[in-house]
């Protein structure tokens, strides 16, 4: 059965064949990811038993996450985006494999453990911005925002069923077979990856490993300056951040304490609202985003898909009904994609190609910080003035990021141009952010 036919059963149509392949490559990645996650849990916790190791093992993951976000922008500019994010999901595999054969063994060494997790986390960091890269290289002429809506409804669908698929394979396989089973998956990414091509202008590889990190300093420092430069790009990124610092501690600290200590529901509930959810974001994905879009422009489309994020949170102060609940998720689910697909179109499509993953780095970077405070602050508000109090507060943070989409500079403009208009419109509105590299692979004012 060809990618195509899968993905007509599915009922998702198929851009292009290069953009099918991408897609499905990815989707073996999240797959990856959910079956390293089950599986290595399962073995840390069942052969060690320690919380606190679990838990430091976690942490190390999460920084070295959310470090090689911000340094593999300058290796995306440097070299063929297209080859980095091979080699970051091949070394993944390999990685994962190991891990497999030493659980195996059925051993366990927490400095090994520690060492291989972060050298693990740092090629899984780099596949994010990487994947935007590619998706705003591989589709078509105009077809950028569409094909990132196709790609967030993909990556739900996988959420929603890679979790069920790796419980399963825990089950039957083990950690080592379900790690295994992992490393294959990433596997399989790099084999459906490797027909596909990106062009390598304004790309140079550089000989010695001084003139490398000289370089790649030189470019992550010239990455996150411009970032700030580009004013509408870094106001979308703060706006990103008030969301990012509202959501995942909704979902991670303020739904689990209400349905578990507020409404005593059983545990499965948080997984069948985790799922409805997730299945929103599928809908959305493939249809309400570009009606959304057509029907209201982007701009009015981000407000609104922010206000009903804010009026799903706000809905859990004055209803405690299951089924109210579940179909206020899944509306927020829906609406939720709006926001990341339009602004992360816009930076694909805005951003020249030498300074496009860098871009992407530096967001996801800055994105992801405001997740910790995030937690901490409704952790904190929910011991203090109870959950509904911390409801309150992070949805009116996410009416603050909504109404903040107005007072943007240049918001309407960018948002409201053609992908074809939008070619490269930062460089026309900041030309003085972007630098270009010469022939020598030095970057000079552009």
């Amino acid at each position: 059965m060809n990618a195509n036919r899968i993905l007509k059963i599915l009922k998702i149509e198929s851009i292009s064949g290069d953009v099918t392949r991408l897609q499905i490559g990815l989707v073996c990645v999240g797959l990856a990811g959910d079956a390293f996650r089950y599986a290595f849990a399962w073995w840390v916790l069942k052969i060690n038993g320690s919380v606190v190791e679990f838990g430091s093992l976690l942490a190390a993951m999460t920084f070295a996450q959310t470090a090689s976000t911000l340094g593999v922008g300058a290796l995306g500019d440097m070299w063929n985006p297209m080859k980095v994010l091979r080699s970051a999901v091949f070394l993944q595999g390999a990685t994962i494999a190991i891990l497999a054969g030493w659980a195996g063994f059925g051993l366990f060494h927490f400095p090994l453990a520690m060492l291989l997790s972060i050298v693990l986390s740092l090629f899984v960091g780099a596949i994010e911005p990487l994947t935007n890269v590619a998706i705003a290289s591989i589709a078509p002429t105009g077809q950028v925002t569409r094909v990132m809506a196709q790609r967030g409804a993909l990556a739900s669908g996988t959420k929603l069923l890679g979790p069920l698929l790796a419980g399963a394979m825990v089950s039957l396989l083990g950690a080592a077979g379900t790690l295994l089973a992992a490393a294959s998956f990433a596997g399989a990414s790099c084999l459906i990856f490797i027909p596909l091509r990106i062009d390598n202008e304004n790309r140079a590889e550089q000989p010695g490993a001084m003139s490398f990190l000289s370089l790649w300093v030189r470019k992550t420092a010239a990455g996150i300056r411009t970032f700030y430069q580009v004013k509408v790009d870094f106001y979308f990124c703060v706006m990103t951040c008030m969301a990012n610092f509202a959501l995942p501690a909704f979902f991670l600290v303020a739904l689990p304490y209400l349905v578990i200590r507020v409404l005593d529901f059983p545990a499965s509930m948080l997984g069948i609202f985790d799922g409805i959810f997730c299945a929103g974001m599928f809908v959305g994905g493939m249809r309400v985003v570009m009606w959304l879009n057509r029907a209201v422009g982007k701009q009015h489309a981000v407000f609104l898909s922010m206000a009903v994020l804010a009026a799903m949170i706000f809905s859990f102060t004055l209803t405690h009904q299951p089924v109210v609940m579940g179909a206020a998720l899944f509306i927020g689910g829906m609406f939720m994609m709006t926001i990341f697909v339009n602004i992360g179109g816009l930076r694909a499509v805005a951003t020249p190609k030498h300074y496009r993953t860098r871009m992407f780095a530096t967001a996801s970077f800055l994105a992801s910080l405001s997740i910790a405070p995030g937690i901490a602050f409704v952790t904190f508000a929910t011991q203090r003035t109870g959950i509904d109090a911390a409801l309150g507060s992070i949805a009116g943070i996410c009416i603050l990021s909504a109404a903040a989409i107005y007072f943007i500079p240049n918001s309407r403009k960018v948002l409201e141009m053609t992908e074809h208009d939008a070619e490269n419109a930062y460089q026309r509105l900041y030309p003085s952010a972007f630098l270009k590299p010469d022939t020598g692979g030095r970057e000079v004012a552009g």
